[in-house]
């Protein structure tokens, strides 16, 4: 219950924060099939791509799994007062497949939804035509985790925080995002095991092709 407590926090902050941008007059519907992104504000959808690591230790013995992630992902840009700087928050969904996992032969895959909040500085060129840089944290709600055909949830963090970093180019209603996202917190539990100190956490670039509107 705290960790869903921990993202109904967010969401609320983040949505309140769009509300009242909305009370206070920043808002404003032009009617026009043109959209400034240096007014108000501005909505994104994209498709997302990474080529995920797995990197887990214990001690000083490391291993690092490579794996696809694929998801997409919609955000509000909102402007912050009459300034460059715009708060970004949102949702999605993504999917994460490790052929092998800690020296083991089987895969694993995860089903998570992802929320991420950004603080982003914009450069304006004019309409729908920008470059930013962003970075901020974001939570992962993993719905489920897969491994040799079972789902292994119970031994998942459902729960997990990271950072990210990175830079959007738009011009003319299309968008490429890259940035680097990383784990903070574990992905597998192992409390209450023989190991209880290993760590493992997902990282890599991640490549974004999107709209904005």
């Amino acid at each position: 219950m705290k960790k869903l407590f921990l993202i109904s926090l967010c969401l609320a902050a983040a949505f309140s924060a769009n509300a009242q941008f909305v009370q206070n007059g920043n808002y404003s519907n032009t009617g026009g099939s043109e959209y400034s992104v240096g007014k108000t504000g501005f909505n994104k959808i994209a498709a997302i791509v990474s080529v995920a690591s797995l990197k887990s230790s214990l001690g000083a013995e490391k291993c690092s799994d490579i794996g696809p992630m694929v998801g997409i992902v919609y955000t509000r840009n909102q402007r912050m007062d009459d300034t460059s700087l715009y708060l970004e928050f949102g949702g999605g969904f993504l999917f994460t497949w490790f052929d092998k996992v800690m020296y083991n032969d089987y895969d694993l895959k995860l089903y998570s939804l992802y929320f991420p909040v950004n603080i982003d500085y914009h450069f304006d060129f004019g309409t729908n035509s920008y470059v930013s840089l962003f970075t901020g944290p974001y939570l992962k709600y993993n719905l489920a985790v897969t491994a040799l055909g079972r789902n292994r949830l119970d031994d998942t963090k459902k729960v997990q925080v990271g950072w990210q970093g990175g830079v959007d180019v738009s011009f003319g209603g299309l968008y490429l995002s890259l940035s680097y996202n990383g784990d903070v917190s574990n992905l597998l539990d192992f409390s209450g095991t023989d190991y209880p100190n290993v760590k493992n956490k997902v990282s890599g670039f991640v490549f974004g092709l999107g709209v904005v509107f």
